[in-house]
């Protein structure tokens, strides 16, 4: 795990806030699972569901019973929609920006963000402990939270030696 602080210069950081905080006011965001309910059982796996937030109070109660219910790799929060315009000047930003940073970091080349997406979590929104081995060769998480206070929603945890 490299920490890289800051990621970004403030100016750039609060523009990339700034940005996400329009795209979240103009419901460019989807609310984001991947737990289903049916009945007294839960379908959980690495499949991702994406569904407008208007239409998310369902998928949200499942979510909360199956973490309730038998725990594991569950999430429930918002994704930025891919087919914003918000998404396409985030990934222009990304990669001019952190892209130098992530190579710095491991001391080689990054050769494409191919599967990245901007998270949102809402007050009881959550995203569970897991592991991203095998997924690709970097994994990184640019955290906009202004500070790390958990009672101000910057509360994230890695683990040792992952």
């Amino acid at each position: 795990v490299h920490s890289i602080r800051p990621a970004l210069p403030h100016a750039a950081a609060a523009r990339l806030g700034s940005l996400l905080q329009r795209a979240w006011q103009q419901n460019s965001f989807l609310y984001a699972t991947n737990c289903r309910r049916s009945g007294n059982a839960c379908e959980c796996g690495n499949k991702k569901m994406r569904m407008s937030t208007k239409d998310s109070a369902p998928a949200q109660a499942a979510a909360v019973y199956c973490r309730d219910k038998r725990g594991g790799f569950i999430y429930s929060k918002h994704e930025l929609d891919r087919a914003s315009t918000a998404h396409a000047l985030l990934e222009k930003t990304v990669d001019a920006l952190i892209r130098p940073r992530l190579e710095d970091a491991i001391g080689g080349p990054v050769a494409n963000l191919t599967d990245w997406f901007a998270s949102a979590f809402q007050s009881g929104g959550w995203l569970g402990i897991h592991t991203d081995v095998g997924l690709g060769h970097v994994a990184f998480v640019l955290n906009l939270t202004p500070d790390d206070n958990a009672f101000r929603g910057g509360d994230l945890e890695f683990a040792e030696g992952h």
